[in-house]
């Protein structure tokens, strides 16, 4: 049943329970609602938040909403309790952007220089993991090669010997990066060419060579893909508290029908696990604008049973 303590009592609250007991995946309802819970105290927010997360497990809007709402009470642990309960299943830009502000803002801010690379490095990794295939994650990749870049320029400027571990982790950090498919990394390619040609003198332009040929081809797949991702991104906004209401329309449906067909293509020639992994994760950008549709769930799962892999489709189904 509802929710109900002291602040509930307000004729917005009670209007707004009534609505998500009639309906509780009434987005809009549980928007209002939240936005008024977040102004009390933790143990008056905490149930609401629960109760908005277990109706709504897809919604990242109600998740960001409760990290933040235990950030405005100082309570770091219980926000950082949050993201582990959401993060890994919702490979979303902006809920791994907050983390990303989080583990700054609250992790690092005091720590100096050497040792907050130590603790952000691998905060950006396992963030590049989740979301490292958007096409929007361009300043994510940029950060993380400036971050390894810049162990070894620290290194350099100790007069210490760089050592061939970390050459060799600035320049995966370039690969990496270059042939993500995230847009807007022409200013990354020309650094990486110049550190390259510094590092491997004769040697440079066969080292790239793969490299360059690889990012060309990322660089024209992140083109097409922020084209396909740009209706389903605006109907999935969640900035101020906008929940997506997560139905169907034709318009939509056909934009999720038409990413999912150039992933399935493959025009990358990926190999059938990082396919899969691409899969999945067109797969959840769908279903940020797309929760409530069947279909989407439906087709998907059609899909992968064809590539053989029922367990992955029975849980979709599920």
């Amino acid at each position: 049943g509802g929710v109900h303590m002291g602040w509930e009592r307000s004729p917005v609250a009670l209007r707004m329970s009534e609505r998500i007991r009639a309906d509780p995946l009434d987005t809009d309802a549980w928007r209002i609602l939240l936005a008024e819970a977040a102004r009390q105290p933790p143990a008056d927010f905490r149930p609401v938040f629960e109760a908005a997360v277990t109706a709504m497990p897809e919604a990242s809007a109600a998740w960001m909403g409760w990290a933040e709402a235990e950030l405005g009470a100082s309570e770091v642990e219980q926000a950082e309790a949050v993201f582990e309960l959401c993060l890994l299943r919702l490979p979303q830009l902006p809920l791994w952007h907050l983390f990303l502000k989080f583990v700054r803002e609250h992790k690092v801010a005091q720590l100096e220089r050497s040792a907050a690379r130590a603790q952000l490095v691998p905060a950006l990794e396992l963030l590049l993991e989740a979301v490292g295939a958007d096409p929007s994650a361009g300043p994510l990749w940029t950060e993380y090669v400036s971050l390894t870049a810049a162990a070894e320029a620290g290194a350099e400027a100790d007069g210490a010997l760089v050592s061939a571990a970390e050459l060799s982790a600035t320049r995966k950090a370039y690969q990496a990066a270059l042939t993500s498919c995230a847009a807007g990394l022409d200013g990354l390619l020309r650094e990486y060419e110049a550190w390259e040609t510094r590092t491997s003198g004769s040697q440079a332009k066969a080292m790239m060579h793969d490299t360059l040929e690889k990012a060309a081809a990322a660089r024209k797949a992140s083109r097409e893909r922020l084209a396909l991702y740009a209706p389903l991104r605006a109907a999935a906004a969640v900035a101020h508290g906008h929940f997506p209401p997560g139905v169907a329309t034709p318009r939509l449906l056909a934009a999720w029908r038409k990413l999912w067909a150039y992933e399935a293509s493959n025009a990358q020639r990926l190999d059938p696990p990082k396919l899969a992994a691409r899969m999945r994760f067109a797969l959840a950008q769908g279903a940020a604008a797309l929760w409530r549709a069947p279909q989407l769930w439906h087709e998907a799962a059609r899909w992968l049973e064809g590539e053989g892999n029922a367990p992955a489709a029975r849980w979709l189904e599920g």
